[in-house]
């Protein structure tokens, strides 16, 4: 399908995100690294509802965070939680491989390694608003209370 600005912006006719009822908290979350994903970060398509699969999103919340100091400090996040930006929408919620969380390449290169990235609505989150219940979102990498 081709928008009007000519662009092709979806092979997928279903939403990516079914909003379901209820939120989670940044304060009950443990052992999680929080990403916040922009559409701008996948390709030049304005949202991130705009027919990418689960596979793209997967791909894109694993890769290309900065996570040398969080392997230096001997943090092991067990999951992955994936926040749109503009909504606070859960995009996806992954699992971590528990003895080796991250692969490291230097600078922002780096991964996280997920368990199976299909699964990505681990504990039924993905769709339900994520509330950041007065913590304060300076970059696009979060790690809850008890990491970092």
């Amino acid at each position: 399908m081709t928008n009007r600005s000519g662009l092709l912006s979806t092979k997928h006719l279903v939403p990516f995100v079914e909003r379901k009822p209820g939120s989670i908290s940044y304060w009950n979350l443990q052992s999680t690294a929080i990403v916040t994903l922009t559409p701008r970060a996948i390709d030049e398509r304005g949202t991130l509802h705009a027919g990418r699969d689960a596979a793209t999103f997967a791909k894109r919340a694993s890769g290309y965070w900065p996570l040398q100091s969080a392997e230096k400090r001997g943090d092991r996040p067990n999951r992955l939680l994936a926040v749109q930006k503009s909504s606070h929408i859960i995009v996806g919620h992954w699992l971590l491989e528990r003895d080796e969380p991250f692969h490291i390449v230097g600078g922002k290169n780096d991964s996280f390694r997920l368990v199976d990235p299909d699964e990505d609505n681990v504990q039924d989150a993905k769709g339900r608003q994520f509330e950041w219940d007065g913590r304060k979102v300076g970059t696009l990498l979060t790690w809850s209370q008890d990491l970092g």
